[in-house]
């Protein structure tokens, strides 16, 4: 039942940010794509909910953060431009099981900069991904994310990371954007995880905006996102939101 039901939460979760591929572009803004996606679920998918209105008191069905802003953004009346990147991160449940995934979306000519980082991010997800199996730890893919962005001349955020997901959106264990081989929590085969990418062109240090939620880099550079809910096996992971 258990992997029946995320797995259902994470094709729709999965098929939500396709759609919005085609729906993200100049001139609209994160109020357009939060209403785009409730009207998409309700339409298509009635059985599903859109997990992130009310959590904690967020007041949005998912998040949106633009440019500098890199997580938890609330869908504001900010229009977005050519040459943005846009983030969208979005939790699914389904009967009580939950699937979270987030993408980052370039709009328009985005520059040679913002190109590089979001193919940096996307990489690093995947490299952590492919190690994500029984044996290795929460400190093996916090290296590996952390290698493959500072080679490439980016920083990690420290103080958020990945996590457990299953009957709760946010469980143990925490998964860091950095580490060291072989610490941190062993992962066990059935285990069910959000291993999320987030990096910034600039420094690590982050703030709070001023609605109190979006966390954004403190020198204003820009961010990226990418994040999948994955099962660990003994071998080959399994991708849920794919």
């Amino acid at each position: 039942m258990k992997r029946t039901e995320i797995k259902k939460a994470g094709r729709v979760a999965s098929r939500i940010l396709a759609e919005l591929g085609s729906v993200i572009k100049e001139g609209i803004t994160g109020i357009d794509i939060n209403n785009f996606t409730e009207d998409f679920v309700s339409r298509y998918y009635p059985d599903f909910n859109l997990s992130s209105r009310g959590y904690n008191g967020f007041p949005a069905s998912l998040c949106v953060s633009v440019n500098e802003g890199i997580i938890h953004g609330i869908p504001s009346k900010r229009i977005i431009k050519n040459g943005d990147l846009v983030k969208v991160d979005i939790v699914v449940d389904h009967q009580g099981w939950f699937a979270d995934t987030a993408m980052t979306y370039m709009v328009g000519n985005v520059s040679l900069e913002a190109k590089k980082l979001v193919k940096t991010t996307r990489s690093a997800l995947y490299e952590a991904i492919e190690a994500a199996k029984q044996g290795n730890t929460t400190g093996d893919l916090g290296y590996i994310i952390q290698n493959c962005v500072r080679k490439r001349g980016f920083s990690v955020i420290k103080e958020f990371g990945g996590h457990g997901i299953g009957k709760e959106m946010h469980m143990e264990p925490f998964i860091p954007n950095f580490g060291k081989r072989g610490e941190g929590s062993k992962l066990i085969e059935g285990m069910i995880v959000a291993i999320e990418t987030m990096v910034f062109a600039g420094k690590s240090d982050i703030e709070i905006a001023d609605d109190g939620w979006t966390v954004k880099s403190k020198d204003n550079s820009l961010t990226a996102h990418f994040e999948h809910t994955v099962l660990i096996t003994k071998n080959k992971p399994v991708i849920i939101t794919n």
